[in-house]
């Protein structure tokens, strides 16, 4: 998990203003966005891991290669 966590948090810190959508949409809730985004939760459970990843894949736009 040590590997993908990075790329969680960034990815989370990329859709901060969209983390009340996200809770409504993944049953997460923004408490727990907030601290896995901030590293407050390490390594979180699995399906919460799922759940935003998800959500991520699907509603944040590709980052253009440099």
């Amino acid at each position: 998990m040590t590997t993908v966590m990075p790329t969680l948090r960034a990815d989370l810190q990329r859709a901060r203003g969209r983390w009340p959508q996200m809770a409504t949409d993944t049953g997460v809730s923004h408490s727990t966005i907030s601290r896995v985004a901030r590293g407050r939760i390490p390594t979180p459970q699995i399906d919460t891991y799922l759940a935003l990843r998800s959500w991520l894949d699907e509603h944040l736009p590709e980052q253009a290669a440099a």
